[in-house]
């Protein structure tokens, strides 16, 4: 009887929850939707900001029960888009909210009277002790904030970034604002911006501790960071040190950064965080193209081969027009200028439509940083090839000297999706088989990436590139020196990439 009792006891419950669920969801139906509007924005980019720091958009499809609750909403709504006009330099904006229609399709409409907008009128920036070697502190258009230009909030917090910023370039490791005040001035409409700086004590290099090494060289890793005892710290050169290590592609993660406290000698030591890449890799494509047909291949490489980033990488690439297989060593040979060794060795069979060649290859070179982005480098090369052309077999032995000059503002060197990359290569040659034909061979290529998407990436990148020969008849250049329409598999373009262009 008690079990019987029970039973339906919980069947009765079930019902009371399912009519409360009921009752819940219908209360949600008949809630009060809306539509928000904008008017009296001063233009889009403010209009478009408004629309997406505010609650009464944001909260849209959960509609209030009441219109009580709605005009809650719409005061709090208020208050929040005014901080929002004070960011964007209207210290004078006042707001109002008014309903327009029926309660089943309401119409609210946020009124905005933004006034004048503000400008800085001038920064003051205060120490709490006074800067060692008669330093003084940066004026408002280092700072970013040039009187006359409009209050914004985000222009504010970005001076406050510029200044630690020079104080970490000027030996101060570890500044901090201590406080930020904007002083309104309603009477001329304009903003004093005051910063309290405290910079901590300046400090000079000390030592530096590496951590994550794993394969690589400890002995490189100095090598690379160059780093100079003794001398005033510098933020920039700890972004030095970070950017190198960047270039060396054995480190996914690197952090080059000060560790606090700086000591009684007035010294800083570095910390060197690094999470090193896996050394290996394998590269596979196959693919098939509609003039030279099926065409495959396949790379291995080892980025880190004696633990000081030398590079060995083996290529075979196999096609109906092509047939290949290239062997390169890239050693960094890091003296300040970031010198490499290259050296490239190779075979390949080539078998377009205007001839048929086969071909062995031996280069020798070095390359170095001349600028920021620019790099530059010469070598030693020989080719021996013999190519089949219109019935007739013919033989050559070239030895050339190969420059070459690049350029780069691509974001990533190895996954580039904005930027620019250009290359001029010069290619004197000189037959020693039969002909002792001497030409002149130079090419120029401009690659620029634009990124489309961001989700999903989408990357365009277009190619121009321009080229000329001369200094020996077309007879005696071999056929697989010309330049032809189209292809970027042709034997001149494996030779730029043995070399990095």
């Amino acid at each position: 009887m008690i079990t019987t009792i029970t039973s339906y006891c919980r069947i009765i419950l079930g019902f009371i929850w399912l009519a409360l669920c009921s009752v819940s969801s219908d209360a949600g139906e008949a809630g009060l939707r809306y539509s928000v509007r904008f008017e009296g924005a001063p233009d889009g980019r403010v209009r478009n900001t408004l629309t997406a720091s505010s609650l009464m958009v944001q909260l849209r499809q959960r509609p209030p029960a009441t219109p009580a609750l709605l005009q809650k909403r719409a005061e709090r709504d208020i208050v929040r888009l005014t901080t929002v006009l004070h960011s964007q330099g209207y210290y004078d904006a006042l707001i109002a909210v008014r309903f327009d229609g029926p309660a089943s399709e309401m119409k609210v409409v946020i009124d905005l009277d933004c006034g004048a907008r503000y400008t800085v009128g001038s920064v003051r920036v205060l120490f709490r002790n006074e800067l060692q070697g008669g330093l003084s502190a940066p004026d408002a258009v280092e700072l970013g904030l040039d009187s006359g230009k409009p209050a914004e909030g985000r222009a504010i917090i970005g001076a406050g970034k510029r200044l630690l910023r020079w104080f970490s370039e000027h030996g101060y490791p570890f500044p901090e604002i201590e406080s930020r005040r904007l002083i309104v001035n309603h009477a001329d409409h304009t903003v004093i911006a005051e910063f309290v700086v405290n910079p901590g004590p300046s400090a000079r290099l000390g030592t530096f501790r590496v951590t994550g090494l794993k394969e690589v060289d400890g002995s490189f890793v100095e090598d690379v960071l160059q780093w100079e005892t003794g001398i005033a710290y510098d933020a920039g050169i700890m972004d030095a040190c970070t950017k190198r290590l960047q270039r060396t592609g054995l480190f996914t993660i690197v952090g080059v950064n000060p560790e606090r406290p700086v000591d009684n000698d007035g010294q800083v030591n570095g910390s060197v965080e690094l999470h090193e890449r896996k050394p290996r890799s394998i590269e596979t494509t196959v693919g098939y193209y509609t003039d030279k047909g099926f065409d495959s291949k396949l790379a291995w490489q080892h980025r880190n081969c004696f633990g000081r980033a030398e590079l060995l990488k083996l290529e075979a690439a196999l096609g109906e027009v092509v047939q290949s297989g290239e062997a390169w060593h890239r050693k960094p040979l890091f003296d300040g200028n970031e010198r490499v060794l290259l050296m490239n060795l190779g075979a390949a069979r080539d078998n377009p439509d205007a001839y048929l060649s086969s071909s062995f290859h031996a280069q020798v070179g070095t390359e170095r940083r001349i600028l920021r982005n620019t790099r530059g480098g010469y070598g030693l090369a020989f080719r021996r090839v013999t190519v089949e052309q219109t019935g007739e077999s013919e033989n050559f032995g070239l030895i050339s000297i190969p420059l070459f000059l690049s350029h780069s503002t691509a974001d990533n060197p190895l996954d580039p999706a904005a930027g620019s990359q250009s290359s001029i290569r010069c290619e004197p040659y000189y037959d020693v088989m039969g002909s002792d034909a001497v030409f002149l061979k130079m090419r120029g290529t401009h690659i620029r990436y634009v990124q489309l998407w961001n989700r999903p990436t989408v990357i365009a990148a277009g190619r121009v590139s321009a080229g000329t020969i001369f200094g020996a008849a077309e007879s005696d250049i071999p056929a697989d020196e010309r330049f032809y329409a189209g292809g970027g598999d042709r034997c001149e373009d494996m030779l730029s990439r043995a070399w990095g262009l």
